[in-house]
């Protein structure tokens, strides 16, 4: 699996990629619609923001790209 790697993570960024072109024909859309969003409508939507934080989040481990708060003491 590791030998993979380079692969998933390619993968997982076109699905970012086209996550946030999704994204923006949506908000284009409700602009130019005047569609005025329900709270069911922003659940879902803050939904979909959390999953996507998340398979970044995923992505940077798999890269190892730690943030300034990742040191010695905190690494798996």
């Amino acid at each position: 699996m590791i030998e993979r790697l380079p692969q998933y993570v390619a993968l997982a960024e076109e699905v970012c990629a086209v996550t946030e072109r999704m994204a923006g024909q949506a908000t284009a859309w409700l602009k130019t619609t005047g569609h005025k969003q329900t709270f069911g409508d922003r659940a879902v939507t803050n939904r979909c923001l959390k999953i996507d934080s998340t398979l970044r989040a995923l992505i940077d481990d798999a890269r190892g790209d730690f943030g300034p708060g990742w040191h010695k003491g905190n690494q798996r």
